[in-house]
């Protein structure tokens, strides 16, 4: 895979770790592998109830990587998206 082929959300396995695409940039990306429920004392102070485990994959490993498409739809997540399309004008 390439940099362009990586969205933040879609499913990525990398050899035998399967995530959620967390973070792109042009040298590495992190993939979410795991989450967990902090305890409440942390989540008293924290912004998000949860800890995150996240695998980071630098982009000489990328080649490593493929896109886990949805099973029963057989297409990519991100292709499916399409935010202004059938929007309303912005009244002025």
């Amino acid at each position: 895979m390439q940099l362009n082929d990586f969205v933040k959300g879609e499913i990525v396995r990398h050899k035998e770790d399967q995530g959620v695409v967390n973070f792109i940039c042009k040298e590495y990306i992190t993939l979410t592998v795991g989450k967990y429920r902090k305890s409440p004392e942390d989540a008293a102070h924290s912004i998000s109830p949860y800890n995150e485990i996240n695998l980071l994959i630098l982009s000489n490993q990328w080649k490593d990587c493929e896109l886990v498409t949805n099973s029963q739809q057989g297409h990519r997540l991100a292709d499916l998206y399409h935010s202004q399309e059938g929007r309303y004008g912005d009244p002025q």
